[in-house]
């Protein structure tokens, strides 16, 4: 293996495994203060790691990942399109099994075990989940994690095993609020998001055309979930 394959190799390593134990500890290992702690610093982590590896690495200073002029009307509209497309899935879906899939009380009791008791910080924990975070992923899941999956397996494949560490974390998270079946479920949709979107970033060489389809699903499923907690 070359030393660039074992460096990717070793960020890989180093990364993917941290957002998993956060979201572990979070509803499983600590629920509470200890658990949210950890869970934040694990955030933190993905916005450090990748920053100071690539200083360290390669040298040179992390761009604002612009989009270049000549493919922003295509990249606007595939953002735009997926961002419908995936959404539609979401409330579909919801629409034709979520009232049979999930138990709202369980969805609750969890919620208030990591602090989000009132509509107020439901609200300021989607502003934060649908803005910064989505973001921060991108930055860490598409340009940093598909980058070093590239440097291994080629464009195809690290397409998809991006998209599967991406994934995992979320199946952790979703199965403590929504149950194993449901988690697992909507798991594979955040797959299938994960794949577009690190495909999205391959092709333009930025983060922000999956950032925008990004925040049209997560505003949409926490749209859901405030019709099922608050309305």
């Amino acid at each position: 293996m070359s030393k660039k394959k074992q460096l990717a190799l070793l960020a890989l390593l180093l990364l993917v495994p941290v957002p998993s134990l956060g979201a572990w500890m979070a509803f499983h290992g600590a629920p509470g203060p200890i658990g949210q702690s950890i869970y934040f610093a694990g955030k933190a982590w993905l916005v450090l790691f990748p920053f100071m590896w690539f200083l360290r690495f390669q040298r040179g200073w992390p761009s604002f990942s612009p989009l270049a002029r000549e493919h922003r009307t295509l990249a606007l509209g595939l953002a735009l399109a997926h961002g419908v497309m995936l959404s539609g899935a979401v409330y579909l879906i919801w629409l034709w099994k979520g009232s049979a899939w999930l138990d709202v009380e369980h969805l609750r009791e969890t919620l208030s075990k990591a602090g989000v008791t009132t509509a107020t910080r439901y609200i300021a924990l989607c502003a934060f989940l649908s803005l910064f975070n989505s973001l921060i992923e991108e930055y860490a899941w598409r340009w940093f994690v598909t980058k070093q999956c590239k440097t291994l397996m080629g464009n195809g494949v690290a397409i998809v095993a991006s998209a599967l560490f991406f994934a995992a974390h979320h199946a952790i998270a979703f199965s403590a609020q929504f149950g194993l079946g449901v988690g697992l479920t909507a798991a594979g949709g955040v797959f299938v998001a994960g794949c577009l979107w690190s495909w999205c970033y391959l092709r333009f060489n930025s983060v922000w055309p999956g950032w925008i389809s990004h925040v049209m699903v997560d505003v949409t499923g926490f749209a859901i979930g405030w019709q099922i907690l608050y309305a």
